[in-house]
């Protein structure tokens, strides 16, 4: 789980975002926006990207992410 951070958006300016990478972070919250064609293309832009809690048990933020096995399955089908 990630905390993502846009440079000027006031309403989004913080996102929590599962997803297997920062670029994927990103990625799904522009895309969002970007659908829904909230503010200019500069509000979306990134500021920094955080990472809270993983997945795995070899960790290196230091938080577990826990979630049910039906949503793990359904975000490991789609990665591949």
């Amino acid at each position: 789980m990630y905390r993502v951070f846009l440079k000027r958006f006031f309403k989004y300016k913080i996102s929590y975002v599962v997803a297997e990478n920062l670029k994927e972070a990103y990625k799904k919250v522009k895309k969002f926006l970007d659908e829904k064609k909230y503010g200019l293309s500069t509000d979306r832009a990134l500021d920094k990207i955080k990472l809270l809690a993983e997945v795995n048990n070899y960790n290196t933020s230091e938080c577990m992410l826990f979630l049910k096995k039906k949503k793990i399955k359904k975000i490991w089908a789609r990665l591949i």
